[in-house]
């Protein structure tokens, strides 16, 4: 009895994962990135190759037992390269693990959302209430909001070098409740991110103009450019000429 109970649960748990993640994998693609669909496919499938190697070794078949544990050590390496190259990933290996587990097993048993997905991009330089009131007007105009944060370089290349390093930007940006998710931008182009993320919006201040960056090619793809209400009052130059202006007198 233990023994069938071992292998249905591995047969499903398997069909559960490949189901999802090939079959419909395009469903979760309009959520995630690709390096994050296949961390969560990795982890879930070494879990049910662990219960192929338990149900094997309870039969007595080394020979089976033989092959799944070696696609364990497969997978495992190849959930070792998606952790070493992914951009995303938490400092903390162990964290890691847990979250794409964590995730992976959501994802397998239920649908993900498919609601409308809002990319913006923020350099979120001396974080204020413009940061915040533009990131709030993107989540409104759809359900789930993925904000790219540009790098130091990318934002050097444009404006000036940031007075807070690019790491502890991420942060703040992700500790506001409106945001869902932030990624790296390396440049103040968000196309690249764009061709992965695949989101229905794109937003920007209004302070620029109607072909601002990353518009063109939403526009070329059939999805949406939208410009929001720039907040005039506040910004990190205006904060950064403050302090200057203090400090003389």
């Amino acid at each position: 009895m233990l023994i069938a109970i071992f292998s249905i649960l591995a047969m499903v748990i398997g069909g559960l994962t490949r189901i999802k993640y090939v079959w419909q994998g395009n469903k979760i693609r309009r959520r995630e990135s690709s390096a994050d669909v296949s961390r969560k496919f990795l982890i879930i499938t070494m879990f049910a190759s662990l219960f192929m190697v338990s149900y094997n070794l309870m039969i007595r078949d080394l020979a089976n037992s033989i092959f799944w544990i070696i696609e364990i050590f497969v997978v495992a390496y190849a959930f070792a390269c998606c952790y070493a190259y992914y951009p995303d990933k938490k400092a903390n290996l162990r964290e890691f693990i847990w979250d794409s587990f964590k995730t992976g097993w959501r994802d397998t048993l239920f649908s993900a959302k498919k609601g409308t997905i809002v990319y913006t991009y923020v350099c979120g330089d001396l974080k204020h209430v413009g940061h915040q009131r533009a990131l709030q007007q993107a989540k409104a105009l759809g359900d789930y909001l993925i904000v790219g944060v540009i790098s130091d370089g990318g934002v050097d290349a444009y404006k000036r070098r940031p007075v807070i390093p690019f790491e502890e930007r991420m942060e703040l940006i992700a500790e506001l409740k409106c945001v869902d998710r932030v990624v790296r931008q390396a440049s103040v182009d968000p196309t690249e991110n764009l061709k992965i993320l695949k989101p229905d919006i794109l937003t920007h201040g209004d302070d620029w103009g109607e072909d601002f960056p990353g518009a063109e090619y939403m526009r070329s793809i059939g999805e949406k450019a939208v410009r929001t209400r720039y907040y005039p009052f506040q910004s990190t130059s205006k904060i950064i000429n403050k302090i200057r202006g203090e400090n003389v007198h």
